[in-house]
């Protein structure tokens, strides 16, 4: 699978079993490469430096351990949070929810989403350009887009691919159709 190129401090932390608070005093201390994302100010940590790091300090850097998925939905306020956080309770995965398109945008440049699911009926999604500016946005060529919708006819999916999207699923969303969903996009990926 491909991976990001760069983690959060959570994620960073994560990885070493240690506190933010101590990823933060090793990036003061300049023991770790880092940067800030322009704007927000964010700090980013270059993967290829934490496992730098890790193996110079004796961490163990198993695949496993580093396996975070990230995933965005961006769906209407009224969206149910308890069915995604019951969902996507898991230690491989991490997700956010916007309510807006431009909430969407803000969240995906901050943690760059393995996987988007996007319910259509979201006021104010221009179904032909949100592709084209989250995939620009987000600058990774794996990125996955889901749609999500009541039904779908074939002509609707053609066009939908047309403007980016990878994927598409159906209202009512079953827990386990979803998390099976889920993990078959992230094997893709």
């Amino acid at each position: 699978m491909d991976k990001k190129k760069s983690l959060t401090t959570g994620e960073v932390a994560k990885l070493c079993d240690v506190s933010i608070p101590t990823i933060h005093k090793w990036i003061r201390e300049d023991r770790i490469k880092h940067f800030k994302m322009p704007g927000s100010g964010k700090i980013r940590i270059p993967r290829d430096a934490v496992y730098q790091f890790m193996k110079s300090h004796g961490f163990p850097t198993d695949e496993e351990q580093d396996v975070i998925n990230v995933l965005l939905i961006c769906a209407p306020e009224n969206y149910n949070k308890k069915f995604a956080n019951a969902i996507l309770k898991s230690d491989t995965f991490q997700f956010s929810i916007a309510n807006d398109v431009f909430a969407a945008g803000m969240t995906a440049t901050q943690e760059l989403p393995n996987i988007i699911f996007v319910d259509l009926s979201l006021t104010g999604v221009d179904n032909k350009n949100f592709c084209g500016s989250i995939r620009n946005t987000v600058n990774n060529a794996n990125l996955i887009i889901v749609a999500i919708s009541s039904a779908f006819s074939n002509s609707q999916k053609k066009k939908l691919t047309q403007y980016g999207f990878n994927e598409f699923l159906e209202f009512p969303l079953k827990a386990t159709m979803f998390k099976k969903k889920i993990n078959s996009l992230l094997k893709k990926n």
